[in-house]
């Protein structure tokens, strides 16, 4: 029998250095707004306009931190009447297709230089609404193409978006919104269900993101008149908000099999989803930091990119350490080619060290069979992350602040009730999970065997957190 007092000493040591998962910002453009100690949220965004500054003011009495979203021709003017009202800040809205480094994100420095009280936000407004779909339209050579149905639902996630704007700067959660995929005309007026906005927040804090929630005008409108049904509603979201938008200060590394090297994000989407899709867990690195540490705890390095030398040189070194590197249609010279190859007709493969490099002659042209070759490679390996019962479950992996252990994100797209089992590699005697819905559970009984922890999530609605620890609960 487990004794109170190590159930409740977990408990504590679960919340010391506690980690921040993400901020919820909500969009707001309706006339009135009530309270932010009703709303739950502090952070409130209202697009920028002269005739919205009087909302703005009102906003900030009923105690919220406020924020104007802008275009960046606007946004020098906007941060000046944001600093002279007493404004949070502003959030400047990027216009590229291409997330990363940018034009918005200088002008977002320069404005932080000239108006130091002030905080400014760079936004990507280039996020998916996360839902399960039929099928998956994709764009190829200028052609509108509908793939083919598998047995897998398809998941529209924002993994892939939140991994590359993390590879600039993983000290820093990217921000992003999305506009609703509303087909429906009685969608289209009463707007999406609560389930669908505390999907949108437990997948962002899962990836370490900040979401900007827009809220649908039906919704803001119940709301500020005191509408029963509408806070009902809310209160639902609510509390996945309460859940996830820990206060913390610390951000925790993501773990790895895979380092994808890419610079360009439109022509890896394909790849990076398809990765998420089938919880291959990566890292995006950007051609220019391709090191040995940013290499470092991965299994598996992918080239999309044509490295430098350096890059080259670290490449090699990654696999002479035991790892594998597959370059996707890039040409060399590069130094391995002077090692034994063995070709054959997907391209060449070069044995160094402990490890081999893979020189792929075709690009990832089909991405549901480039994810399966991913993870055929792993598979000897053994994932880091591996979900049985969960095909609409993706998974996140964490360095957990206590040395040794691990936090793991489950985000279950379906919205029902499931029972999944997972494996993850290494040896955790303690396992527990919490959930938006119930709060802690009791500690899980894992199974440990050569070098692997496999236990049982006994019910994921939509979103757990798991903590791995390398040392068990405390027996009486």
């Amino acid at each position: 029998m487990r004794s109170s007092r190590a159930i409740i000493l977990s408990l504590i040591l679960l919340l010391v250095a506690t980690p921040v998962w993400g901020r919820v910002f909500l969009e707001w453009t309706e006339p009135a707004v009530p309270a932010a100690s009703s709303l739950g949220v502090d952070q409130l965004v209202i697009p920028w306009g002269p005739a919205k500054v009087q909302l703005m003011k009102e906003a900030k009495e009923r105690g919220y931190h406020v924020f104007a979203r802008v275009s960046a021709t606007d946004a020098a003017t906007a941060a000046d009447a944001a600093a002279a009202n007493g404004l949070a800040g502003i959030i400047v809205e990027g216009d590229s297709s291409e997330p990363g480094p940018g034009a918005t994100r200088e002008l977002a420095q320069k404005l932080r230089s000239s108006h130091p009280g002030l905080s400014v936000l760079a936004l990507d407004p280039g996020g998916k609404q996360p839902q399960i779909q039929g099928n998956m339209v994709v764009e190829r050579n200028g052609v509108l193409q509908v793939s083919s149905p598998t047995r897998e639902p398809w998941i529209d996630s924002n993994v892939a978006l939140a991994r590359f704007e993390q590879a600039d700067r993983p000290s820093q959660p990217p921000l992003f919104t999305f506009k609703w995929d509303l087909a429906d005309p009685v969608e289209q007026q009463q707007g999406p269900r609560a389930a669908d906005y505390a999907l949108a927040v437990a997948e962002a804090a899962a990836n370490e993101a900040d979401v900007l929630l827009p809220l649908h005008p039906n919704l803001q409108k119940g709301l500020a008149e005191g509408d029963k049904a509408a806070w009902q509603e809310w209160d639902r979201v609510k509390t996945y908000i309460s859940f996830y938008s820990t206060a913390g200060s610390a951000r925790l590394e993501p773990l790895a099999d895979v380092a994808l090297v890419t610079g360009h994000y439109q022509e890896t989407y394909e790849a990076m989803n398809l990765l998420a899709r089938r919880n291959i867990t990566f890292r995006v690195v950007g051609p220019a930091d391709v090191t040995a540490q940013r290499l470092a705890g991965s299994q598996l390095a992918i080239v999309f990119s044509q490295p430098d030398k350096a890059a080259a040189r670290a490449l090699q070194a990654f696999a002479s350490a035991g790892g594998t590197v597959l370059l996707i249609d890039q040409h060399g010279p590069f130094p391995w080619q002077t090692l034994p190859a063995v070709k054959t007709g997907k391209g060449t493969t070069y044995k160094a060290g402990r490890g081999e490099i893979i020189m792929s002659a075709q690009p990832a042209g089909d991405p549901d069979v480039f994810a399966g070759e991913v993870r055929d490679i792993l598979r000897g390996k053994g994932p880091l992350v591996y979900v049985w019962n969960g095909v609409t479950t993706l998974a996140s992996a964490y360095r957990a602040p206590q040395p040794g252990g691990m936090v793991l994100e489950l985000v279950n797209y379906a919205q029902e009730p499931l029972q999944v089992q997972v494996r993850v590699k290494g040896s955790f005697p303690g396992v527990r999970y919490e959930t938006p819905e119930h709060g802690p559970y009791p500690a899980v009984t894992p199974e440990i065997e050569n070098g692997f922890t496999q236990f049982v999530v006994s019910h994921l609605v939509m979103g757990a957190r798991v903590h791995l620890s390398p040392k068990a609960d405390q027996q009486e």
